[in-house]
C-alpha cells in the first residue's frame, strides 16, 4: 500500500513538472497518457526489461524525454546550438550538416530533448552571431597590444577564385605569440597596386587597427604587392621561404633537371590516376620488403615538395620500374641511367633544404632563423669539398692554365702542388716561377694563326 501511494505521488510530480510546457502547447491529453503509463519498466531477476506482446510500453521518463524538447529560448538549447555552430564554423562543415539524418541521430543520442535548428537558422542567425561575438573579442584583444606585425598574400581557391588575406601577429602580456587571420576577402578586381592598397586599408578600418602600430608586413616578392607597401609607406619584408623556393626553382631550370623532374611528375600522375598501378606498387613494395609509401606530388609554389617527390621516387625506384615494365602504356616512363644520375644529383642538392621548409609558422618567431639558415647555406651547403683532393688539384691546374687567372686564386701550398704535378706529368720541365706570373710581363701566348688558303 505504501509503495503504491509513493508511486502515485511521484507520477503526479512528473505531471506537474510538465505543466509549463502543457500551457504553451495546449495539449490536454498528455497528463492522461502519462498517468496511464507505468513509472518504470518491468524487469526480470537479471535486471533485463520484460516486454509483453509485440511492443513494450515506455516508462514515464521515456515518454517525457521523447515528447518534450528544449525551448529554443532556453539556456540549454542556446548552449547546445552554440556548440554545434562552433563545430561547423571551425571545421568548415557545410551548413546542411545540421539537417542530415545521421547528424541528428548522433545529437539525439547525446540529448533526446535537443532538436537542432535548420541550416537557414545556422546561416542567418547562428553563424552571424558567433562571428559578431568573436570579432568583438578580437577587437578588444588588439586594442590592448602596443605593436603588431602582419602578413598578406593574394591566392586562389581550388575553384580558381581570387582572395586577399590579412593576418596580424603580436606578443601578448604573457609573452605568447598570437595571430589572427582578420580577413580573407573575395578580390575579383585586377591585382594592381592601387586596388590592393584599397583592400588593405579597408581591412584596417574594419578592425579599427592603428597603422602606426604596425612595425612590418611580410609579403612575397611580387612587384604589385611591393609597390603597394611603398605607396602606403609601410615597412615591408620579403618572405624568406618564398625567396628560397624561387631560388631552388630557378636552379632547377637546367634542361637536364627540368626534363628529369617532368618525367617524375608524369610517373606520379600515372600512379595517381590508376588504382591498378597503385595496387601493384603496394604489392611490389611488400615483396621487396620496402616501406609501403605512396608517391608524393610536388607543387612549384610549395617549398620542399619537389625534394619530397624526388626522394620518394628514388626510394621506390625498383618497385616503380617493376610496375611500369609490366604496363605497356606506361613503360616509356621508366627512368634511364642518365636521368637516374640527374635525379641523384637533384636529391643530393635538395635534401639539405628539408630543414628549411618550416620557415613559416604562427606559433614561433621565424625571422631569427634567417641568419643561421644563410650561414648554413654559405658555409656548409656551398662550401668546397676539401676531402676530394684529386678534384681540387684538377680544378687548381685548370685555374693555373687559364691565362685570365693564372695564380690569382691559388695560395702558396696549392701553387706548389700544381707545379709538382705539372713537372712530373710533362716530358719537358717547365720553368714555373710564381713571382714572374704576378708581373705584367706574364702574358699568355698567342694562339697559332691559321695557314692562308691556297689559290
Amino acid at each position: 500500500m505504501v509503495t503504491h501511494i509513493a508511486d502515485s505521488v511521484k507520477r503526479w510530480q512528473l505531471v506537474l513538472e510538465t505543466l509549463p510546457i502543457l500551457f504553451r502547447t495546449c495539449d490536454t491529453t498528455l497528463p492522461v497518457y502519462l498517468l496511464s503509463l507505468p513509472l518504470k519498466r518491468q524487469t526480470d531477476n537479471a535486471g533485463n526489461s520484460v516486454s509483453h506482446g509485440t511492443h513494450s510500453q515506455p516508462s514515464i521518463e521515456e515518454a517525457l524525454m521523447s515528447s518534450l524538447s528544449y525551448d529554443n529560448k532556453s539556456k540549454k538549447w542556446v548552449e547546445l546550438t552554440n556548440a554545434v555552430t562552433y563545430c561547423i564554423a571551425k571545421d568548415m562543415l557545410p551548413l546542411y550538416t545540421v539537417e542530415k539524418a545521421r547528424f541528428r541521430k548522433m545529437l539525439a543520442a547525446f540529448d533526446k530533448r535537443y532538436k537542432p535548428s535548420s541550416r537557414n537558422y545556422m546561416s542567418r542567425v547562428a553563424i552571424s552571431a558567433a562571428y559578431s561575438t568573436t570579432k568583438e573579442q578580437v577587437v578588444r584583444d588588439l586594442g590592448q597590444i602596443e605593436y603588431y606585425s602582419a602578413t598578406t598574400d593574394c591566392w586562389s581557391s581550388q575553384g580558381l577564385k581570387p582572395y586577399l588575406s590579412y593576418t596580424v601577429h603580436y606578443v601578448d602580456s604573457k609573452w605568447s605569440l598570437k595571430s589572427y587571420c582578420l580577413q580573407t576577402m573575395y578580390f575579383p578586381e585586377d591585382h594592381t597596386a592601387s586596388n590592393l592598397a584599397e583592400g588593405l586599408q579597408e581591412t584596417l578600418q574594419s578592425w579599427s587597427l592603428d597603422i602606426t602600430r604596425q612595425v612590418c608586413i611580410t609579403t612575397d616578392s611580387a612587384s604589385n604587392i611591393i609597390r603597394t607597401t611603398k605607396d602606403l609607406g609601410w615597412k615591408q619584408l620579403s618572405c624568406c621561404g618564398h625567396n628560397l623556393n624561387l631560388a631552388v626553382n630557378k636552379g632547377l631550370q637546367d634542361q637536364r633537371c627540368s626534363s628529369t623532374i617532368g618525367t617524375c611528375r608524369k610517373v606520379v600522375s600515372a600512379f595517381s590516376m590508376s588504382w591498378k598501378r597503385r595496387r601493384d606498387l603496394t604489392s611490389t613494395q611488400a615483396t621487396m620488403d620496402l616501406p609501403q609509401h605512396s608517391l608524393a606530388a610536388d607543387c612549384v609554389t610549395r617549398l620542399g615538395s619537389t625534394g619530397k617527390m624526388v626522394e620518394r621516387i628514388r626510394e621506390h625506384q625498383e618497385s616503380i620500374n617493376v610496375v611500369l615494365s609490366n604496363d605497356k602504356k606506361a613503360s616509356h616512363l621508366i627512368l634511364n641511367w642518365q636521368k637516374k644520375e640527374v635525379l641523384k644529383a637533384i636529391d643530393t642538392l635538395l635534401s639539405p633544404l628539408k630543414k628549411m621548409t618550416d620557415l613559416s609558422a604562427k606559433d614561433y618567431v621565424t625571422i631569427s632563423t634567417i641568419k643561421p639558415m644563410l650561414e648554413y647555406i654559405c658555409k656548409d651547403l656551398l662550401a668546397d669539398d676539401t676531402n676530394d683532393s684529386a678534384f681540387c688539384l684538377l680544378v687548381n691546374i685548370a685555374n693555373f692554365m687559364e691565362p685570365r687567372f693564372k695564380v690569382d686564386y691559388l695560395n702558396d701550398d696549392e701553387f706548389d702542388l700544381v707545379k709538382e704535378e705539372i713537372t712530373m706529368g710533362s716530358s719537358v720541365t717547365p720553368h714555373l716561377n710564381r713571382k714572374k706570373c704576378h708581373d705584367n710581363s706574364c702574358t699568355a701566348d698567342e694562339p697559332p694563326r691559321k695557314k692562308p688558303k691556297k689559290g
